[in-house]
């Protein structure tokens, strides 16, 4: 708590929460860089809770400050009021608060982050003093289509509001970075996804997916060049305890962007048969003992932290996903990011106990990825990327000091990601080049389609000439742009921001979300982008998070993917004229692929399995022919056919199946010409109803891996 007679003018003038930026001298909030209209006595409580973030502000300061002279009944009417009012410009809500939390009968609190943008330091809330829970508040964000992004998922809806922070003030300090030697450990062609120490501090261990072949695990040392390769068909190493005990992930498979999992596995270090554990893990890491193991565990959409196997202590759902688990040298918490967009790496820094107390221990980051105890446990190593002007920049390494410091580390012009510390504080970490590239197949003739260093396909018009592409990363800045490129090859041409989701039958406007929303919330909504001349258009203003759409033949309706608050994605129905959407699906069950007649909608549900839905409200059935797991196409031009694709491998194969009859036959075979480093994730698939003409996207990680030691 704060005292009455401490709340002083702060030093500056610009501070941000989340997507907010607040002038304190013009007293106006912007969204986005859009202004948003708060009234005079809102905004003062919101410059009274900015001056002290995540301390308690009472209700008696805001009377002595805003209301000096009102009588306590008066004040208590007007405080409410204010306090609804700046709730409802921020998007906010009393019951599960992302900026304002009210304490019951004493006052509020702001709960998010503040950074001030005229000064070198990440303010962050300081701990919440009576212990609660510490709230998230990013948007839930799920969708169908596969995605991947260095800033936030293509695709994918963009809502970065900030999160509720606990824990001590963080300051990001910018002295000389400490001068590092490079041993490099990998010569290979690809990609790597996970890399450990030994128990010795000096061997290493790592899985790498060299010229296109499925992920190896390979066991090398600093001092020589070579690796050697452990005889396990595609395993990654995911921990090594202090006795040489490894916990490895078998069969690996990319789900959604960086999402993946595959059988959790344990062997000695020296070799030997594995012993398969757990399904559907994606990261483990042992206790100080080397007894037990804390796993980032699927359940379902639920994405969970269980420490031991069996004890959840934490889970997120709704698009939120969880990653790079780590168990503290003194065992009694774990270290952890959280993604609030599916599949992306964007996110947070985060502490769990033991008891499930959670608490965020940095900013937002426009990419975060890997994290490691430094030995002594008070402190973390990560690396992530920060805006720097309207560029990102490239994914450095820092050390978060728990007592309060942040530093940059190392920094290079290419994307480091760190994937481990030493006893005598070694780093082992990567030096990663990350492209998304999209390449057409007309007939058997293959085209590169990409743009910039960030692109991605995400439809391809009905007669195979347009293809409408999202493009981000370094060269597109730090918003999303929307393009319109020919199959032909010819540059294409920006429609606008946000990122696209469907070509107009006419092929003059394009569907596309808004990641942002549109006026006082940050729901992300849909928006039409005229082709040629015109502006654009909002669609939708309501709390529905919009995730993407399509068109129904006749134009004046569309079917999109949303989620209300708190709730699974669906199918809806939008009538373009006005109205409440429609929801066709249950909650889990979700699509865009309408027939060439409007009256059924491909679906699939939460186990990968395809079905069909009569936009009637019949009875749905399962798509003869399909099998789970494989991805929904297109329809084909009678209605009768269904192109689906099988993306766990490359080539990915794309089948044509008769949903009457069940029958399948192998249309296409599409694989990069050089798959070295790509990413077996290329769900991104678009075709022309007769097959001619396909259109895919994929991402391509390419990795070498190094020792880093300080000079």
């Amino acid at each position: 708590m704060v005292d009455s007679g401490a709340m002083g003018p702060i030093k500056h003038t610009s501070v941000q929460f989340g997507i907010y930026e607040v002038d304190l001298d013009e007293g106006e909030l912007r969204k986005a860089g859009i202004r948003i209209k708060v009234q005079q006595q809102p905004f003062k409580v919101l410059h009274a809770l900015l001056e002290h973030p995540g301390e308690l502000v009472t209700r008696e300061q805001l009377h002595d400050r805003i209301w000096p002279g009102a009588s306590h009944g008066d004040f208590d009417q007007a405080v409410n009021v204010a306090v609804a009012k700046l709730r409802t410009a921020l998007g906010d809500s009393a019951d599960n608060p992302r900026f304002i939390e009210t304490v019951p009968r004493r006052g509020y609190r702001l709960i998010a982050p503040v950074h001030s943008e005229n000064s070198a330091h990440d303010l962050v809330s300081p701990a919440v003093v009576n212990g609660d829970e510490l709230r998230r508040s990013m948007l839930s964000a799920e969708r169908p289509r596969s995605s991947l992004g260095k800033r936030a998922t293509l695709g994918m809806a963009i809502a970065i509001a900030i999160i509720a922070v606990g824990g001590t003030v963080i300051l990001l300090l910018r002295p000389a970075q400490t001068a590092y030697t490079f041993h490099r450990i990998s010569y290979g062609k690809g990609a790597i996804r996970s890399a450990r120490f030994g128990p010795d501090g000096r061997s290493i261990l790592y899985g790498a997916a060299w010229n296109g072949k499925p992920m190896q695990l390979f066991w090398a040392q600093v001092q020589s060049p070579e690796s050697r390769q452990y005889p396990l068909p595609d395993a990654d190493i995911l921990a090594v305890s202090p006795e040489g005990e490894l916990a490895i992930l078998i069969n690996r498979r990319a789900r959604v962007g960086w999402i993946s999992r595959g059988t959790l596995a344990t062997m000695p270090i020296a070799g030997g048969a594995p012993r398969e554990v757990l399904e559907n893990v994606q990261d483990a890491d042992w206790d100080r003992d080397g007894k037990n193991l804390a796993i980032v565990h699927w359940a379902g959409k639920r994405c969970n932290l269980e420490f031991p196997i069996g004890t959840v202590i934490y889970g997120v759902t709704g698009g939120h996903w969880l990653s790079d688990v780590r168990v503290s040298p003194r065992g009694d918490s774990l270290a952890f990011l959280e993604h609030p967009l599916e599949g992306d790496d964007a996110g947070f820094v985060e502490l769990v106990d033991l008891n499930g107390h959670k608490k965020i221990v940095t900013r937002f980051w426009f990419s975060v990825r890997g994290v490691a105890w430094d030995p002594s446990g008070d402190s973390l190593w990560f690396s992530a990327s920060e805006a720097q002007g309207d560029r990102e920049r490239p994914r450095a390494v820092y050390r978060l000091a728990l007592s309060g410091g942040l530093q940059r580390v190392v920094s290079e012009s290419s994307d480091l990601t760190v994937h481990d510390v030493s006893r005598e504080r070694g780093l082992l970490l990567s030096r990663d080049v990350e492209r998304y590239e999209i390449l057409a197949n007309v007939s058997g003739v293959v085209r590169d389609l990409s743009w910039l260093d960030f692109s991605r396909a995400d439809d391809l018009s009905a007669d195979g000439r347009s293809v409408l592409l999202t493009v981000e990363g370094e060269a597109a800045g730090k918003n999303y742009e929307v393009y319109l490129r020919s199959t032909n090859g010819s540059p294409p041409v920006k429609l606008g921001e946000g990122y696209g989701s469907a070509i107009s039958p006419d092929g003059q406007s394009v569907l596309a979300i808004a990641p942002f929303g549109s006026g006082a919330d940050a729901v992300p909504q849909l928006v039409l982008l005229p082709v040629g001349k015109g502006t654009k258009k909002i669609l939708t203003r309501d709390a529905i998070a919009h995730y993407g759409g399509a068109w129904f033949p006749d134009a004046s309706h569309i079917v999109f993917v949303g989620s209300k608050p708190e709730h699974a994605v669906q199918a809806w129905v939008q009538d373009l004229n006005g109205g409440a959407p429609q929801s066709i699906t249950p909650e889990g069950i979700a699509g865009t692929r309408l027939s060439p007649d409007g009256k059924f909608l491909c679906t699939v549900d939460e186990d990968g399995t395809i079905w069909i839905y009569p936009i009637a409200g019949d009875k749905p059935a399962p798509l003869k022919g399909a099998e789970k797991g494989e991805l929904p196409v297109r329809w084909g031009e009678n209605g009768q056919e269904f192109y689906v694709a099988r993306s766990d491998y490359l080539p990915v194969k794309v089948y044509r199946v008769d949903r009457v009859t069940g029958r399948r036959e192998l249309l296409r075979e599409l694989a990069p010409p050089d798959p070295a480093g790509v990413i077996p994730d290329i769900s991104s698939v678009f075709a022309t109803p007769n097959g001619a003409t396909f259109v895919y996207s994929y991402f391509r990680l390419q990795s070498d891996l190094y020792m880093a030691t300080s000079k």
